[in-house]
């Protein structure tokens, strides 16, 4: 990802749903990826994916 507003969302602790398609040898493959913050002690201390 080039654009730096899902990570700076996602380290503010709001969970992110990401869905795109991409054309694979003729064949139109669909993705969906989720970005959940980690949490401990109230704080955000990683991604998961």
């Amino acid at each position: 990802m080039t654009n730096s507003k899902p990570k700076c969302a996602v380290l503010s602790g709001e969970q992110l749903m990401f869905r795109f398609s991409n054309k694979l040898d003729n064949e139109l493959k669909f993705y969906e990826v989720t970005l959940s913050p980690i949490i401990s002690d109230g704080k955000v201390i990683g991604v998961s994916h």
